[in-house]
């Protein structure tokens, strides 16, 4: 378990708390594998597998934030106001004024 608390900067103890941890984000840690009467140690392919698992639901988190600003008609893709009145909707405030 030293690789392991070495391969994410935490103390010997923190692997064995995520792996028996309840709370959401540590329910897929993987758990120890016994190898003997006080041997034990976690397979690096399924911390591999962990840690993409992890990356993969931040990038769709970040997607989701980004899609959803997008959905508004003035701002493109780079996050410009494209109506360029600034106020976060799709039609220019001087032609709603003059009407």
């Amino acid at each position: 378990m030293k690789k392991v608390a070495e391969r994410y900067g935490v103390s010997i103890s923190t692997p064995w708390r995520w792996a028996n941890e309840k709370r959401f984000e540590y329910l897929n840690f993987p758990k120890p594998v016994p190898y003997g009467p006080n041997t034990s140690g976690i397979s690096e392919a399924e911390l591999d597998a962990y840690d993409a698992e992890r990356v993969a639901k931040r990038d769709d988190v970040a997607a989701r934030v980004t899609a959803k600003a997008h959905e508004r008609d003035d701002i493109d893709a780079d996050g410009n106001d494209v109506d360029g009145d600034g106020d976060g909707d799709d039609d220019d405030d001087e032609e709603e004024e003059a009407a």
